[in-house]
């Protein structure tokens, strides 16, 4: 799969951003000074995330062996299949779902949830807005 390579700038640091060619997406990058003022996103397919937690580069893709989300604030994890059979959600529409990667830890399985670990908190100083609009209706 070819990946188109975004990469932003904040501050005086740097993060890569890789998707594949994919239009539905839009990525926004800010910084916060506490989150007085702050509207965090409540919508179904607009997330925001702690951009400080990200390790290696954020991508947008199909899922993968290996693949995980964190779900809780304590750091438990479980694998992306085990969630997704949890879920409900059909065998045949498992492989077809966009998620927002930072290695294999799942940040955002696209129109579900997000991972604990990036959720924005009081210590957040710099926000990953993410919207995805493949289609779907932003509830």
């Amino acid at each position: 799969m070819q990946a188109s390579r975004l990469t932003s700038e904040v501050g005086s640091s740097e993060t890569e951003l890789r998707r594949p060619t994919c239009p539905f997406v839009q990525v926004i990058i800010g910084s916060v000074h506490g989150l007085r003022g702050i509207e965090i996103s409540k919508k179904k397919y607009t997330k925001c995330f702690d951009y400080d937690k990200i390790k290696h580069h954020v991508q947008i893709r199909r899922r993968q062996d290996g693949d995980y989300l964190t779900i809780d604030a304590e750091g438990h994890r479980q694998k992306l299949k085990n969630y997704l059979v949890n879920e409900k959600i059909p065998r045949q529409e498992r492989g077809q779902l966009w998620l927002l990667a930072d290695g294999s830890h799942i940040m955002w399985v696209i129109g579900h949830r997000i991972s604990d670990y990036y959720k924005v908190d009081t210590h957040t100083r710099r926000i990953l807005k993410v919207q995805y609009s493949g289609g779907k209706e932003d509830e």
